[in-house]
């Protein structure tokens, strides 16, 4: 093979890769464009709100689908209740009694703060395309430099993609003398439409719309944007929701086989359920397979109210069961319970574990093995279940508002922090507002509050957004409160809704909030940061 047959080798691999790389990204164009005649609407992802499954960058194709058909785990494109004008792709967590619907992002732990109603969704998500509404991401952020080097790309795969096949300038010269390269003589007789007689204008045309397209975001007609607290590999179909509606504040029961989980032991702790008529009353049991006296097993639980409670518990007997110590936070249930019956397995008696003061929140419950009856011929440890009745709960929390200028006196930062009030008709609750005059991203305030009760609160904000403000992370005792907020308006200054930051558990006295600057809007002007209001509504 002569230096011109390897030449022309070359040619075809480096331009076949070229034009590989550009018909896969035109497929996934024509994907995403394609719905629009079916009457769907494509939309990109600006933000990682619903990630892991749908990511900045993406493109959801968006369908209709009539309001009795929506189920819960549907994807929605919906119109952004917190910012006029925008639009929301989430989750549909559950509906409200008044039949609003309350969405989520996949990556947030708390629900949207504000619900919709099915007149503002404009469809579910059907198809997702990846990375291919990156650039319009980049565009967002003003990221111009992987912009410039994607278009820089997409030339130089046009540049390669037009190479030709033979390297013209030598095709008279061999064709002058055939006899200098026999290898290279084509087998058939070569006519005047079978050689390259001009340049591929098609496929540079493809390729400019294709740059074009990439760019620009294929040109959807909305955007998936995403507010402060709200917001295929994936599946758009309807998903089992996680629980977020705040826990009851009344007794409750406790399958202990649920608490397998969270459970540690020096002998093996598992859920064990059975086809046998064994009446476990969740059908399962929490199951600690000890050995010897001394074993012992860690689990948590939850209580969701703070108050004092009357304890109850089941547990198993059987033939091989030993005697087990209980003990809640540390503090020893008096007496021991002796799991050995001398016949088949069955369940107990509810067992009175006596009255104890909860507080809301975690808890820690202890098995300990300390023998067995005579008889037994094992150390085992069945439980099925724990009743909490509550008599008497903490006095009701009553819901409170503080005016953020309030919070100013007990603030600092590495920019000024001031109550403003104002001369113009800007809306502040109290007339005034807590604005942080930040100028640089990484500025960060911190200032405190107190609580009067303890409890479970619905917790949101009012935050103000002018030409010159910036995107601020909002963190509740160190916690971050949803995606960071972009306070930008090209409009004047004024305040947003309510925003939600999700339900809270709140202990009675003092607590922390803070901001930091994390960016700006490409056209704002400034990383100023302000908070109307916070209010605070008990569950």
């Amino acid at each position: 093979m002569n230096t011109q047959t390897q030449n022309a080798w070359a040619r075809h691999l480096l331009a076949g890769l070229a034009r590989t790389v550009l018909f896969t990204l035109a497929g996934l164009l024509i994907w995403s464009v394609l719905p629009i005649v079916l009457g769907w609407q494509p939309t990109v992802v600006l933000t990682g709100s619903m990630e892991p499954r749908i990511n900045a960058g993406d493109i959801v194709v968006i369908r209709e689908i009539p309001a009795d058909e929506l189920r819960p785990g549907h994807v929605l494109l919906v119109d952004d209740p917190a910012q006029q004008g925008q639009r929301l792709l989430h989750r549909y967590d559950h509906a409200t009694d008044e039949g609003e619907l309350v969405l989520r992002g996949d990556a947030n732990d708390d629900v949207d703060s504000t619900p919709v109603s099915t007149d503002d969704v404009h469809g579910v998500g059907t198809l997702r395309i990846p990375w291919v509404g990156q650039p319009a991401v980049w565009a967002a952020e003003a990221r111009y430099l992987p912009l410039g080097l994607t278009a820089l790309g997409l030339l130089v795969l046009l540049a390669l993609a037009r190479i030709p096949a033979t390297d013209e300038n030598n095709d008279d010269d061999s064709d002058d003398d055939p006899d200098d390269d026999p290898v290279a003589t084509p087998s058939r007789p070569e006519t005047p439409a079978a050689r390259p007689q001009a340049k591929p204008v098609a496929l540079t045309g493809a390729a400019t719309l294709l740059a074009a397209a990439l760019v620009t975001g294929v040109g959807v007609p909305a955007s998936a944007t995403f507010s402060a607290t709200t917001e295929t590999t994936a599946s758009f179909t309807a998903a089992e929701p996680e629980p977020t509606e705040p826990p009851p504040s009344e007794g409750f029961s406790i399958e202990a086989e649920s608490l397998v989980g969270a459970a540690t032991g020096t002998a093996p702790v598992e859920v064990q359920d059975t086809d046998l008529d064994w009446n476990f009353s969740g059908g399962a049991q929490l199951w600690f397979r000890a050995t010897t006296p001394g074993d012992v097993a860690t689990t948590t639980f939850e209580v969701p109210t703070t108050g004092l409670y009357d304890l109850s518990a089941i547990f198993t007997q059987a033939p091989d069961y030993g005697v087990v110590k209980v003990a809640i936070d540390g503090e020893e249930i008096w007496p021991p319970f002796d799991g050995f019956r001398r016949e088949e397995v069955a369940s107990s008696d509810p067992l009175d574990w006596g009255e104890k003061e909860l507080e809301a929140g975690s808890h820690e419950l202890t098995l300990t093995v300390i023998g067995k009856h005579p008889d037994s011929t094992g150390h085992l440890v069945g439980l099925d279940r724990i009743d909490f009745e509550l008599l008497d709960s903490t006095p009701p929390a009553e819901p409170f508002q503080i005016e953020a200028e309030t919070l100013v006196d007990a603030s600092t930062g590495s920019a000024p922090v001031e109550a403003q009030d104002t001369w113009g008709n800007w809306g502040f609750s109290g007339g005034a507002q807590l604005w942080f005059r930040a100028t640089e991203v990484g500025d960060t305030m911190t200032t405190s509050f107190d609580v009067p009760t303890s409890g479970t609160y619905d917790v949101s904000a009012i935050l103000t957004q002018g030409p010159d403000y910036g995107q601020v992370q909002v963190s509740l005792n160190g916690d971050e409160i949803g995606p960071a907020f972009d306070g930008f308006r090209r409009e004047g200054v004024a305040t947003t809704g309510l925003l939600g930051a999700g339900y809270r558990q709140l202990d009675a006295g003092p607590h922390e909030v803070s901001l930091t600057v994390t960016g700006k809007h490409l056209d704002s002007t400034g990383y100023f940061a302000g908070i109307d209001r916070t209010d605070f509504d008990p569950q």
